[in-house]
């Protein structure tokens, strides 16, 4: 299976991952975008993502869905990267 088909099929069960998801989606093909699953982000993917989201958002749940989003994130990332070389 691609990974452009795992993304596609990556549940998008809550409201949070619905907007928060789409987002990281986006900002991984940045030139720093392998920094979003290394919790090392720069202020410009800081300000993208607090952008999608409220102030009800929990903590809890944000890092829920970023750990379990990172599965699917991690060699997409990797392929960027090896694309790259």
């Amino acid at each position: 299976m691609s990974l452009n088909a795992q993304m596609d099929q990556y549940a998008l069960s809550t409201d949070l991952e619905k907007r928060l998801v789409p987002q990281l989606i986006q900002l991984v093909p940045w030139p720093d975008g392998h920094r979003i699953c290394l919790g090392n982000w720069n202020t410009a993917q800081l300000s993208s993502i607090s952008s999608v989201l409220l102030p009800t958002d929990s903590s809890e749940a944000i890092h829920a869905v970023l750990l379990d989003f990172s599965r699917t994130l991690v060699p997409r990332i990797d392929a960027l990267w090896e694309a790259r070389n």
